[in-house]
């Protein structure tokens, strides 16, 4: 999907990591407007990757997630409103963790497509190392500590919510079958101690990329 390395410096301030918990449907969504600036960073030959693993028949092993019927429809304008303005990408937790790896002097990629399922994405990709990290939000990705459920068309919610863990859990296993190292961090968990995981991830990956 990009044809460039991305990259987001540090700012002088912080967004909070639980700024956007509230579900889309309530009254807030508690996300902030946060201006990134951009840098270009020297573009390099990636490594190879091979396709995901066939099977016997020549067909791609990966398992689709369930099918989740059309959405009912939202209670109220409002809702619809609020559904439409949920931000996909550059969350405000993501693009915390985003500003804690740079600051850290890591340099990666954004909405890197999944080898082999252009319509997956990694949002944070060591394409070199072969690190994939994920931000899930809590609501989105069913989080056992923050996830809540709606009591407007609850059974398409779980439904919908089932279906997502599904993808996610798919999504792991094809990159792993790939030789990735995978990360989820909820968006609940603190930039620093994420950051923390992700580099340390990182550095080992590079160093065993040295020693080979």
């Amino acid at each position: 999907m990009l044809s460039i390395n991305r990259s987001d410096p540090s700012s002088s301030s912080r967004p909070a990591v639980h700024a956007h918990l509230a579900p889309p449907w309530s009254s807030t969504t508690g996300r902030q407007s946060i201006s990134t600036r951009t840098h270009q960073s020297r573009q390099s030959s990636l490594p190879e990757h091979p396709a995901p693993p066939a099977s016997e028949d020549g067909s791609m092993t990966s398992v689709s997630p369930q099918s989740v019927p059309a959405h009912p429809g939202a209670s109220s304008a409002a809702v619809s409103r609020r559904m439409s303005k949920a931000r996909r990408r550059d969350t405000a937790p993501e693009v915390a963790l985003r500003r804690r790896l740079h600051a850290a002097g890591l340099r990666y990629r954004v909405t890197f497509p999944v080898p082999g399922q252009r319509r997956r994405t990694i949002d944070i990709a060591f394409t070199r190392v072969r690190v994939a990290v994920f931000v899930d939000g809590c609501f989105w990705h069913g989080c056992t500590s923050h996830g809540t459920q709606p009591a407007q068309n609850s059974a398409w919610w779980q439904q919908k919510i089932a279906a997502n863990k599904a993808r996610d859990a798919d999504t792991d296993r094809v990159l792993q079958s790939l030789g990735w190292a995978v990360v989820r961090v909820w968006e609940h968990e603190s930039p620093g101690a994420a950051a923390a995981r992700v580099t340390g991830l990182v550095t080992t990956a590079r160093l065993s990329l040295r020693d080979h």
